[in-house]
């Protein structure tokens, strides 16, 4: 009974939350013709990790973001309606690089902060993989993502406490009511985050793209990513690869990635966003 009960709970409010989310980017089928170059992506051979040295580490990421940030700086000009704030918003932030920290991850905070950690660095095989990484955390932050990943964690509290106060209340079990906060949380960040990673994905490649890095270099790196959990890396914050420890599964993240890549290639200049 009480495992029925904890499931319908993280059920209803993954439910309200998933309800919620959404994401900015156009519908898109994933046509056959994806499926089939996603499988043959994914067998290709891709190039072998740099091992770049930590010393060298801070310098790499310094020349790879002199031609990302002003790439950044012009594709949000022509993306978004309020242009005259991109160059404050990108200069105003904050790169650094924890080049002893050996787990791959990259993180942007509510302030535009962006973090790459050293492990990530190290296993990259070009500057073109870390460039599709920091232009992806620079789309986090140009989408208000930091923001909007908070507000939704906030309300997946509020639903889950509402939901376990109720099943408290017939069950007379208080227990019910952080029960119900803990998994809102975890359910609205899961949630968001993996539709927030598509739209990041998305405006990521715009980025890469108008820097002239190689767009395939993006799916390169999230193989390297599936080929670690392939040999049993361990992820979350606290293993090797926080960076997909809430993320879309690296295959539909290379189909998508594959979609927006023909999109540029056939001339495309901004992002697919759904028509409001």
């Amino acid at each position: 009974m009480k495992m029925r009960l904890i499931v319908s709970l993280a059920a209803v409010a993954a439910a309200c939350v998933s309800g919620c989310a959404g994401t900015r980017i156009a519908p898109t089928q994933i046509a056959p013709w994806v499926q089939v170059a996603s499988v043959e992506r994914m067998r290709q051979p891709i190039p072998s990790s740099r091992g770049t040295a930590a010393s060298q580490q801070n310098s790499v990421v310094n020349r790879i973001d002199q031609r990302l940030n002003p790439a950044a700086v012009r594709v949000c000009q022509r993306t978004f309606s309020n242009p005259q704030d991109c160059l404050g918003l990108l200069r105003s932030r904050t790169l650094t690089v924890f080049s002893q920290d050996s787990r791959i991850n990259a993180f942007v905070g509510d302030k535009y902060d962006i973090a790459l950690l050293g492990g990530l660095i190290s296993h990259a095989g070009s500057d073109d993989e870390i460039a599709s990484v920091l232009a992806h955390e620079y789309s986090h932050a140009l989408l208000g993502h930091p923001h909007r990943s908070a507000r939704n964690r906030l309300g997946g509290m509020l639903v889950g406490a509402a939901i376990g106060a109720a099943l408290g209340a017939k069950t007379d079990t208080p227990e019910w009511v952080d029960l119900g906060v803990r998994l809102g949380f975890e359910s609205g960040n899961l949630v968001f985050s993996r539709s927030m990673e598509l739209e990041a994905d998305h405006l990521g490649m715009f980025i890469l793209h108008e820097a002239g890095y190689d767009l395939s270099a993006a799916t390169d790196f999230h193989v390297r990513m599936m080929n670690y959990v392939a040999r049993g890396a361990p992820t979350g914050m606290k293993g090797l690869l926080g960076f997909i420890s809430t993320h879309p599964p690296p295959a539909r993240r290379i189909e998508s990635l594959i979609v927006t890549q023909a999109q540029i290639e056939a001339g495309a200049r901004r992002p697919a966003w759904k028509k409001k």
